[in-house]
């Protein structure tokens, strides 16, 4: 069984994102331990979630990753700032640097299991309307 803290902590965000040649700065990072056992919570949702899922959710309940180009790296800014690709489609057609930024930006955020599966919560993301065709039925 991987263990979910030393992946995303060590391997993804330090191995990863530290040894890449382009700098970013990781200003929100949390992985927060179990709070609820995914064997129970299958058993009250009336669902079956593959064996991987349920491995990860009996070990956080929340995992939240953020990243961004570091401003402070000017060789990575100016690498994409000069990439023929993002100019001809965005830093020529009137994008700011600061939209393209975001853009080569990220965000990981899963989630508690019992609120996937929570209709009312759902309702407030924003991923509702893309995963429900009529609003209903999500």
């Amino acid at each position: 069984m991987i263990n979910i803290f030393d992946f995303f902590d060590e391997k993804l965000i330090f191995e990863e994102l530290g040894d890449s040649p382009i700098k970013i700065t990781t200003p929100k990072t949390s992985v927060i331990s179990a709070e609820i056992d995914a064997k129970e919570l299958q058993k009250e949702l009336l669902v079956v979630f593959p064996q991987n899922l349920t491995e990860l959710y009996n070990q956080i309940s929340h995992i939240t990753i953020l990243w961004s180009l570091s401003e402070n790296d000017k060789d990575s800014i100016n690498q994409f700032q000069n990439d023929e690709w993002l100019k001809e489609n965005y830093l020529d057609n009137d994008y700011d640097w600061g939209v393209v930024h975001e853009y080569l930006s990220g965000f990981i955020n899963i989630t508690k299991g019992e609120n996937l599966f929570n209709p009312a919560f759902c309702k407030d993301q924003a991923y509702y309307h893309t995963l429900s065709n009529k609003e209903e039925n999500q």
